[in-house]
């Protein structure tokens, strides 16, 4: 099972004997729409999951994101069994009945499969029109269980063929299926927007793909912006990195005290571990970024570098290669003041012969670059 998608039911608590059913599946994707309003998992399974097996994770999903209007679960199965088709079709015309008592009569309807085509037989217009209704709404949570299928409405009419005909002609008008609300926990049920106890447990920034409380990164500070809203509000955001991904995170005070206390904690370049929760951000795009605030940021050590080393006895030689002087698409440093060039520097550790530097629109780190190599070549 992927990492992400065992964090996520970790998180929502999943029992132990579910995940099985989960076996080298994935998050495919999270989407979040309409400020908190809509949120959709798609999850990669191996097979299509028991109808209770399904349930049980979009139920404990709902109870999580409780602050989200709707909460959809798709799963795209990479092996689809048409035979389960009747079932999951039963399944699903049973809870809409629970609200729309004109559908019972379809309970006990057959219905036949070829392929991915669903045929559900009518014997009048009132049931033809109450399925072409529906119609939208069933291939959707069809689609949400794993099964791509169509729905095909057969009016069987004997010996009034111009009704017949009328009918089929209605049935090309495009009906929007009703929404489909979702019954949310009570006040009681929900989660507080703290602990009482802070976790421990870090979370790498890779992981943090969804809404969520209560959690711990770590990570070095490489970008810090200052702003103050006219209502007084003092908002940090950081530009933070564990190497893994990176991330915003955002602070907010109003007391000048503890605004200048945040200015004297936090350097670009050292590292820190920040609590806080994950959530959507309507002014950064709908991005998932860290809120944290002032007593929740801890000065931390920074993890020991991975050295890097090329055990190769034939050493390649890059030829093409970028500086952080070329322009848009370099990220390996260059210091002016300290005469410093990565790139170069690496390369001679690591046993090179050469590199090439293939900088865009600009010549400033070949002094320096020039300058080492010199050096070097000097004790050779």
């Amino acid at each position: 099972m992927q990492d992400k998608l065992a964090k996520l039911f970790k998180e929502i608590n999943i029992e132990d004997n579910l995940l099985s059913y989960f076996n080298n599946g994935s998050i495919n994707k999270v989407i979040i729409y309409d400020n908190h309003k809509l949120l959709d998992f798609i999850i990669n399974t191996e097979e299509v999951l028991p109808i209770e097996v399904y349930n049980n994770v979009l139920y404990k999903l709902i109870a999580y994101f409780n602050t989200i209007d709707s909460v959809k679960l798709i799963i795209k199965p990479k092996n689809i069994n048409n035979d389960l088709i009747p079932t999951y079709y039963l399944d699903i015309m049973k809870n809409i009945c629970l609200d729309r008592s004109k559908y019972n009569i379809f309970l006990d309807r057959e219905i036949s499969v070829d392929s991915n085509i669903i045929t559900i037989k009518t014997f009048n217009k009132v049931e033809c029109t109450n399925m072409i209704s529906l119609k939208d709404e069933l291939i959707g949570k069809m689609h949400n269980y794993g099964f791509d299928v169509d729905l095909n409405i057969d009016l069987v009419l004997e010996g009034d063929t111009d009704l017949k005909n009328k009918i089929e002609t209605e049935k090309e008008v495009i009906v929007t299926s009703p929404k489909v609300t979702i019954k949310k926990e009570t006040d009681t049920e929900k989660k507080t927007p703290y602990r009482a106890k802070k976790t421990s447990e870090i979370t790498p920034i890779k992981d943090v793909i969804y809404e969520v409380e209560n959690i711990c990164i770590k990570g070095c500070i490489f970008g810090i912006e200052y702003f103050e809203s006219k209502s007084g509000y003092k908002i940090i955001t950081l530009k933070v990195t564990d190497y893994t991904d990176s991330m915003y995170v955002k602070m907010f005070t109003k007391d000048d005290d503890e605004y200048s206390l945040i200015k004297k904690l936090l350097k670009e370049g050292s590292w820190y571990t920040f609590y806080g929760k994950a959530t959507q951000d309507k002014f950064a795009n709908n991005e998932i970024v860290f809120n944290t605030r002032y007593k929740d940021v801890e000065l931390t050590d920074s993890p020991p570098k991975e050295e890097i080393v090329d055990n190769e006895e034939v050493k390649r030689v890059e030829l093409h290669a970028h500086t952080m002087m070329s322009q848009m698409d370099g990220i390996t440093k260059v210091d002016l003041g300290k005469h410093t060039c990565e790139l170069v520097t690496n390369a001679i550790k690591m046993g090179y012969r050469g590199v090439a530097i293939t900088d865009h629109n600009g010549c400033q780190a070949f002094p320096i670059a020039y300058g080492l190599i010199t050096e070097h070549n000097k004790g050779i």
